[in-house]
């Protein structure tokens, strides 16, 4: 990378540096080279060895990932293409070669990144107060044009596994109270091969809910709590369990109140 920034103030010192550790990555990033790169807006160029030994017949791409902006490819020494747009392939067939190959890509940023940061790049209304995308994030891949190209047919999806039905049982203390006094219920999921079920379990009164508790682990399927007083009359009500993880969701059967 050569560029008068590189200290992060426009007309600095042009000066080149190279980069050998972790180099795909968003220039704009801080953490990213110690934020060398957000000002800079010149060409960026990467390369790399590859070992390779291509099958006659065969076309090869080169797939950049991502790229912010515009990207240059050459192979050994030869120009393979250049791309603007995503995605960002290059056929590089006709300057592969058996054997360790040269490559190198020059990769343009925005220009707009050279007037961050303002305070210390202010000029009027270009200066920024945050960087652009820049840079070649990745990754890069080198592969068969069949291989790259080919479209399978979608595989069928994975059913999830299929979820236990549980048994729901419910019980209160007394069937008949009167107004000033409480009633607890008792409820009981059971799951085959599941020993602690867990969920949400909801007492329902017609289509209002009276009281929410929560199944727990440690509760083993069985909880037991106090029902909040009701008015007098004969009140219907039952459970219904939310279900979780492997269970699945179930009502139980209703049971009769008689407040007096």
């Amino acid at each position: 990378m050569t560029a008068d920034n590189l200290d992060g103030v426009i007309g600095g010192e042009v000066t080149t540096q190279t980069f050998t550790d972790d180099v795909l990555g968003n220039w704009k990033d801080a953490d990213f080279q110690a934020g060398a790169l957000r000002s800079v807006v010149e060409d960026g160029v990467y390369r790399a060895t590859v070992d390779v030994t291509p099958v006659k017949g065969k076309r090869y791409l080169l797939n950049l990932g991502q790229v912010f902006t515009a990207a240059s490819v050459k192979v050994n020494g030869a120009q393979a293409g250049k791309v603007l747009f995503a995605p960002y392939e290059v056929d590089v067939t006709d300057q592969l070669k058996a054997g360790v190959n040269q490559i190198e890509i020059a990769v343009t940023p925005r220009k707009k990144n050279r007037y961050f940061p303002a305070a210390t790049n202010t000029n009027g209304q270009y200066s920024m107060a945050s960087p652009q995308d820049a840079g070649l994030v990745g990754p890069i891949t080198l592969q068969s044009a069949k291989d790259a190209f080919y479209v399978a047919p979608a595989k069928p999806p994975v059913a999830p596994p299929a979820k236990i039905k549980p048994s729901v049982s419910f019980k209160l203390s007394a069937s008949s109270v009167k107004a000033s006094k409480k009633v607890r219920a008792t409820v009981l999921v059971k799951a085959k091969g599941v020993a602690a079920p867990t969920g949400t379990i909801r007492v329902m009164k017609g289509s209002k809910t009276i009281k929410v508790v929560t199944l727990r682990a440690k509760d083993k399927g069985k909880r037991v709590f106090t029902l909040p007083k009701l008015a007098k009359g004969k009140h219907t009500l039952k459970i219904v369990y939310s279900g979780g993880g492997k269970v699945n969701g179930k009502s139980s059967v209703t049971r009769t109140l008689r407040v007096k």
